[in-house]
């Protein structure tokens, strides 16, 4: 009973509580999958009800990002995997994207008219960016023979943070939209990814991957510089990729939790929190689906 409580002291400072029919304003999406090579876009209301499934391919849809009613995700099969564009009534899907190789981690901009995401082309991992309506045509503003992946919007559209192993090591960078003024914001031996800019451009979230004693993965943030790193969870997780609330106020991530001393498995769900940091919060109706790729 003590996570329903905190659920519902939390609910209050959202500003939603629960009502009678779904906020689709508000609704949670998440990848939530069943198999390697099954998986599905759901949602579900912040206050833990009316889990939704939006997608029912036979094949992968993940890692969606939504603006407004619409998102994009990750459609496809095997090698072979595009961008989709759909609605949160699971209907109207358009296929934005035919390529040969694989495209992932597609992201809207703030006014949701641009796509970005790294493409698998020629055994090269590139960044490329392009308007989702008209006539469709990509940019690409990364070219190295590093792996550039995740990227993540700064609210005004103007920028990107993503991940890079162009020095060796998985790291979180900074550039402008045309791909110049690249900065490093990480270093150190640990294995960086998934960074997510915050609504208000404040702070970059990010998750940070350490393999000794054992294998962890634990959450940070951080300023758009890179300065002022703080870490917001401790003890065995293994997270995926975190999403701010449109306020900034509050985070939420797929992750499997552990019993330090049992080595159990504890919930495998998705999770609030407080982004100031504070205990998650699981939501239970989730439990199961593997969730991960979350967008607010």
């Amino acid at each position: 009973m003590a996570w329903i409580l905190r659920v519902l002291l939390v609910l209050p400072l959202l500003g939603l509580g629960y009502s009678a029919a779904p906020d689709d304003r508000h609704r949670i999406l998440f990848t939530g999958q069943r198999s390697l090579e099954d998986s599905d876009i759901f949602s579900i209301q912040p206050d833990g009800r009316a889990l939704r499934r939006l997608s029912r391919s036979l094949g992968v849809d993940s890692e969606p990002s939504r603006v407004g009613r619409f998102w994009v995700y990750t459609c496809g099969q095997g090698n072979q995997l595009d961008l989709c564009l759909g609605d949160l009534n699971g209907k109207n899907i358009v296929q934005l994207t035919h390529d040969e190789g694989i495209d992932l981690f597609p992201t809207l901009s703030p006014d949701g008219q641009q796509v970005v995401w790294m493409s698998e082309q020629q055994r090269r991992h590139e960044l490329y960016v392009m308007d989702i309506k008209g006539s469709n045509r990509r940019r690409q503003i990364t070219q190295n023979k590093a792996y550039d992946v995740s990227p993540s919007w700064s609210p005004d559209g103007q920028q990107l943070v993503f991940v890079s192993n162009r020095h060796g090591n998985y790291e979180i960078y900074r550039m402008n939209l045309d791909g110049t003024e690249v900065l490093r914001l990480t270093n150190n031996r640990s294995a960086d990814s998934t960074p997510a800019w915050s609504p208000d451009g404040q702070w970059i979230l990010y998750v940070e991957e350490q393999f000794r004693p054992q294998p962890t993965k634990s959450l940070y943030r951080m300023r758009p510089d890179g300065s002022q790193k703080v870490r917001l969870t401790s003890g065995e997780w293994h997270l995926s990729a975190p999403a701010w609330s449109a306020d900034s106020q509050w985070i939420v991530f797929g992750a499997k939790r552990f019993d330090r001393s049992s080595g159990k498995l504890i919930h495998n769900c998705l999770w609030i929190m407080p982004a100031q940091g504070g205990t998650p919060v699981p939501y239970l109706a989730t439990e199961g689906l593997n969730p991960s790729g979350a967008n607010w």
